[in-house]
């Protein structure tokens, strides 16, 4: 509901094998979650074995990563899900080669700051901040705050990793977020949103996103003293690869507005500080 009221979306982790235990999600509630346009899906592979985890081999890893993912796209085949949560953020050598065999993100779960570029073939790995009472670190908004407020000053990826809100669930993690400090740290959010200072996305689009950027290809194709006609194009699969692109290029001397068409249909161009800006 936070989510809808503040604009917000969100990436849910799903252990496949505990969907439709008693007492936890149900594939039904979380395609409907994903059916908002509010929620994204990570693969948290398909039995979180922390325990074992790190000691699989490689044919195993490949069927607890890769296979978890088979079964999300088969529930969710709108979704790219190319972003993995390992269980208790274990990680190796070799579970990163699993990994990147068919994801792009390896998102961990200890604070730190992590920089781009990403290719097509090429895995980010992201750190988290833990909301709530996670690793025994009280959160409080000052600190929550801090997280976002770091990051656009330093313009770097933002990872939170919440486990749940209000009273606790029960579960060996530790404690939940409060609702009221839940609430206050989403609103903050929503509003460097809303003033332009801060992207919020799933991990998907984050991962799809950064891959377009980067294999991208602008050409003009045509240039006279009032117009300019680029070509955009990527190698990439239309079907994963679908997030919206800008294009920035210097205004001519003279000139104050601009309009824009692709494929023959009016487009949004914005002018600032000596820029053409087309999305």
């Amino acid at each position: 509901e936070k989510l809808e009221e503040y604009g917000l979306v969100a990436t849910m982790g799903i252990i496949t094998v505990k969907m439709n235990d008693t007492g936890k999600l149900t594939w039904k509630e979380a395609e409907d979650m994903v059916a908002t346009g509010r929620w994204g899906v990570a693969n948290h592979t398909k039995n979180h074995d922390q325990t074992g985890f790190s000691s699989l081999t490689e044919a195993q890893l490949k069927e607890e990563i890769n296979g978890g993912q088979e079964i999300l796209r088969q529930h969710f085949p709108s979704l790219p899900i190319v972003s993995m949560y390992p269980p208790g953020g274990i990680t190796s050598t070799l579970i990163k080669k699993v990994v990147n065999e068919k994801h792009h993100i390896l998102r961990g779960t200890s604070g730190g700051n992590n920089t781009l570029p990403l290719t097509e073939s090429a895995m980010l790995a992201l750190k988290c901040n833990g909301v709530g009472q996670f690793a025994n670190a009280t959160i409080d908004n000052d600190k929550m705050k801090g997280w976002i407020d770091s990051g656009i000053t330093d313009g770097k990826l933002i990872v939170e990793m919440w486990h749940g809100i209000g009273d606790s669930d029960g579960s060996s993690w530790g404690g939940n977020c409060p609702e009221d400090v839940a609430e206050t740290h989403l609103e903050y959010v929503a509003q460097k949103m809303n003033d332009g200072k801060l992207w919020v996305a799933t991990l998907d689009d984050v991962a799809t996103y950064t891959i377009q950027k980067l294999n991208a290809k602008a050409r003009v194709l045509e240039e006279t003293e009032n117009k300019v006609v680029l070509s955009l194009t990527d190698d990439l699969d239309d079907s994963i690869y679908k997030s919206e692109l800008t294009i920035n290029f210097p205004m001519p001397n003279g000139y104050t507005k601009a309009t824009a068409t692709m494929g023959g249909k009016d487009i949004k161009a914005t002018v600032a500080d000596g820029k053409v800006s087309v999305t």
